[in-house]
C-alpha cells in the first residue's frame, strides 16, 4: 500500500466547473512525488480524483457496515497465492496430488484469519466460491499448454525505479504479482485480476492515430500498468523474450500486452510518449485538476463523489 504524505495547500475551488487551480507549492510537491501505474491511471480517469487522493491525501472513508467488498477479496486472493507459490521461487511449481490435498486446509485457515472480524452468514458461501475458483486455477496452472512454467522468478515483489521523459526524471514504485520463466525461455510478467475491470492498451493500429491529449489516452492506452511493468522489467531481461499479461482468475484468461495486434516495437514508444504527456500535464501549472464525468461508473463509486457536487 502506498503511503500518502501529509501536506497542506491553499486552494481555489471553482465550483461551477469543478476544478482546482495548481499553486506553485502543489507543482513542486508533484515534482518530488513517486508515481505508480495506479496513480497515473487515477489521473487518466479523473484529474480531480487524483487531486483529492494524492495531493490532498484524502483517504477513502471506512465503511461502518460489515460488507465484504471486491477489494478485500482481491487482497486476500493475492496474499493466498503468494503464500501458496512461495515454495516454488527459483524452481518449477509442482501442483501435484500432495499440493492439491493440502490446498483446502490452507485456504480454510487463511480465510478464517483474514475474515475473522466479519460476522456474516454469507462468509461460508464466499469461501466455497473461492475454493471452486482457485481449484480451477490450480488445475489450469497444472494442465494448460499456455502455462508451461520452468520456474517462478519472484512473487509480490516491490521495486523502485526512475524514468526520464523530456528531460525530467520521475521516481516510480511498482509491485509485480508474479514473474515466470517459461519452458520456451521467455519471461512472463503476470498481474492477477479477481474482478472484471482489467484493462490493457488498444491494438497498435488504433494507437498509431491517437491524439495526444488526456481523454484520448484514457480511451486508447486505458491503463499504464502493463506497459510500465514491461518497460522496467525489460531492463532486467534485455536478452530474453519478454511479455506481460493480465491473468483473470475468474475466466482463467491471459490477456497479453504484446501479440500480433500489439507489436512491442511500435507499442512501447507510443505508450512512453503518452506517459510523457500525462506526467508533464500533471506538472503543468496551467492545467487545472478538473472532474471527468465521462465514466458514470467511475463517478458512482468514487469515494469523493460528494466533493464534486
Amino acid at each position: 500500500i502506498e503511503p500518502i504524505p501529509q501536506v497542506s495547500f491553499s486552494t481555489e475551488v471553482l465550483v461551477t466547473k469543478r476544478e482546482i487551480r495548481k499553486t506553485t507549492e502543489m507543482v513542486e510537491f508533484l515534482r518530488r512525488q513517486p508515481y505508480s501505474a495506479t496513480r497515473i491511471d487515477t489521473y487518466l480517469r479523473c484529474p480531480l480524483q487524483f487531486y483529492y487522493k494524492y495531493v490532498l491525501g484524502f483517504e477513502e472513508k471506512e465503511k461502518l457496515s460489515e460488507d465484504i467488498e471486491g477489494k478485500e477479496v482481491g487482497i486476500f486472493v493475492h496474499q493466498l497465492l503468494k503464500d501458496l507459490f512461495a515454495r516454488f521461487i527459483n524452481r518449477k511449481p509442482e501442483i501435484n496430488q500432495e499440493f492439491c490435498a493440502k490446498f483446502p486446509e490452507i485456504l480454510a485457515e487463511k480465510f478464517e484469519t483474514f475474515f475473522s472480524k466479519k460476522k456474516r452468514p454469507d462468509l461460508f458461501m464466499l469461501e466455497k466460491v473461492l475454493y471452486y475458483r482457485l481449484n480451477r486455477f490450480l488445475a489450469f496452472e497444472q494442465a494448460s499448454e499456455e502455462r508451461r512454467v520452468k520456474k517462478i522468478l519472484y512473487l509480490e515483489k516491490r521495486f523502485e525505479e526512475q524514468i526520464k521523459l523530456s528531460g525530467t526524471t520521475f521516481d516510480f514504485t511498482y509491485i509485480i504479482d508474479r514473474v515466470d520463466k517459461l519452458e520456451d525461455g521467455s519471461v512472463l510478467i503476470l498481474d492477477y485480476k479477481t474482478g472484471s475491470d482489467a484493462l490493457r492498451p488498444q491494438q497498435t493500429s488504433k494507437l498509431e492515430g491517437m491524439e495526444f491529449k488526456r481523454e484520448s489516452i484514457r480511451d486508447q492506452i486505458r491503463s499504464f500498468q502493463l506497459p510500465l511493468y514491461y518497460y522496467f522489467e525489460k531492463k532486467k531481461y534485455e536478452e530474453e523474450t519478454l511479455n506481460a499479461a493480465l491473468y483473470n482468475l475468474r475466466s482463467l484468461k491471459l490477456s497479453y500486452l504484446c501479440n500480433k495486434k500489439r507489436n512491442e516495437e511500435k507499442l512501447m514508444p507510443i505508450c512512453l510518449k503518452a506517459l510523457d504527456f500525462i506526467l508533464h500535464e500533471i506538472l503543468d501549472p496551467g492545467k487545472t485538476f478538473i472532474a471527468d464525468p465521462a465514466n458514470e461508473r467511475n463517478c458512482k463509486y468514487c469515494p469523493f463523489f460528494y466533493l464534486c457536487r
